[in-house]
């Protein structure tokens, strides 16, 4: 068992009550989602799916699709789409679980920042969907961050704050292409070096002046000392 940051290839999990086991059958899904409605901070075994690798070409957008299943069966997996390789990684879960995807440079955008968070209900399932937008040429990094939920009080659950001791998070990474035609890697080389281009011109600029000063002078010197012979 993991706690705290797990890299994309292992088995993360949550740290578990000790009374956790793994589960599967309906009856252990029927159990739990009852001790979810009873506001119970009950702890589940369950299947992460992610994407593996995606690809997407400049300034157009693909659709990152991750869930999580509680119910032992694979009916998620059959509602993903079929064109993306999926990581399939056993964790703990708890009723209430957050999500968030992360770009870890700016070249790429995620249309939603903030922690989303859901609740199991009777089907074990829970599915998230992001827009992302390829912003540079390149090989880069998504990270799929997943909080468990806390029961409060009053009913429901809410997301731990990130110096809580129960704000474990749990990090899958996933590979993004994005690629580029050669219009638009000619267009971002001059769109990156166009300062120093503008600063080599106009530094050429500048000696092309002083040569023709200096031809100017020289000829003008010239006329005179003719002159004066004359």
């Amino acid at each position: 068992m993991l706690f705290g940051v797990v890299a994309c290839g292992a088995a993360p999990s949550y740290p578990a009550d000790p009374d956790a086991r793994p589960r599967s059958d309906s009856h252990a899904l029927s159990e739990f989602v009852e001790q979810c409605q009873q506001n119970v901070d009950s702890w589940q075994r369950g299947q992460a799916l992610y994407p593996e690798k995606l690809s997407v070409e400049l300034d157009e957008s693909v659709s990152y699709i991750a869930g999580i299943d509680v119910s032992g069966g694979s009916q998620l997996r059959e509602r993903l789409p079929d064109d993306v390789s999926y990581s399939d990684v056993p964790l703990e879960v708890r009723c209430g679980l957050g999500a968030r995807l992360v770009s870890t440079t700016s070249a790429a955008e995620v249309d939603k920042s903030d922690w989303l968070l859901q609740e199991f209900d009777e089907t074990g399932k829970l599915q998230w969907a992001w827009t992302v937008t390829g912003k540079k040429p390149g090989d880069h990094t998504l990270r799929l961050e997943l909080r468990p939920a806390v029961a409060v009080v009053g009913g429901g659950y809410v997301l731990p704050a990130g110096d809580s001791p129960a704000s474990q998070v749990v990090m899958l990474e996933t590979d993004l292409q994005v690629t580029s035609t050669f219009l638009q890697n000619v267009y971002l080389w001059w769109d990156t070096n166009w300062d120093k281009i503008a600063l080599i011109a106009a530094g050429l600029g500048g000696a092309v002046l002083a040569v023709r000063r200096f031809l100017k002078n020289l000829r003008d010197g010239s006329e005179d000392t003719s002159a004066q012979d004359g």
